[in-house]
């Protein structure tokens, strides 16, 4: 009887305290996977409102200037491109890494998918400031863009699409760093 009674009692103390450890265990890990989600809604709110930044930015300085006049049939100055050079900040990976363990892999798939798009755009921007550095800048005179008629010569009628290109990359970029803004926010307050 009595041995019987000390067993039960014994087990029920290890049984608590596992159940105890358990729970801290799983307290840590939704504050550690919190804090995780805090850092990636900054960046995604930073990445939003930079590409909110750019597309105005670039439209402002280079689209609107150009596409309305040039869809007139005015002949527009040509300039190079001078976009600012963006690089992005090792946060999502390092976050990533850091609740690889704690994230649903679904999610880890959507924030691979937007770091992907921020990387895309900020790819395309160099790549296009190289290809104005290299056709535009070189060009002499603004007449030299145009042809008689005063439409573009072939060798600069990519010059309108790439505006167009460029701008688009940064509403994806936003409306990406949006949806998963969105989601982050849902998993916050699922924690809670």
């Amino acid at each position: 009887g009595m041995l019987g009674l000390e067993l039960v009692v014994v087990f029920a103390g290890v049984y608590a305290a596992f159940l105890l450890s358990a729970y801290q265990q799983t307290r840590k890990a939704d504050a550690r996977r919190t804090a995780i989600y805090e850092v990636l809604l900054a960046e995604a709110e930073q990445t939003a409102d930079f590409a909110r930044w750019y597309q105005s930015y670039f439209e402002t300085n280079y689209a609107e200037p150009l596409l309305q006049p040039y869809e007139r049939g005015e002949r527009p100055p040509i300039y190079g491109l001078w976009l600012p050079t963006a690089r992005q900040s090792g946060t999502w990976t390092a976050m990533l890494e850091a609740g690889v363990d704690l994230l649903d892999p679904a999610f880890i798939q959507q924030v691979e998918a937007h770091r992907s798009r921020v990387q895309f755009m900020i790819d395309q921007t160099d790549r296009a400031v190289r290809l104005s550095d290299e056709k535009i800048e070189p060009v002499p005179s603004q007449d030299d863009f145009y042809g008689p008629a005063g439409r573009l010569r072939k060798p600069y009628r990519w010059y309108p699409r790439l505006l167009g290109y460029l701008s688009g990359n940064a509403v994806n970029v936003e409306a990406s760093a949006d949806s998963l803004q969105t989601a982050i926010r849902l998993r916050i307050a699922a924690e809670q």
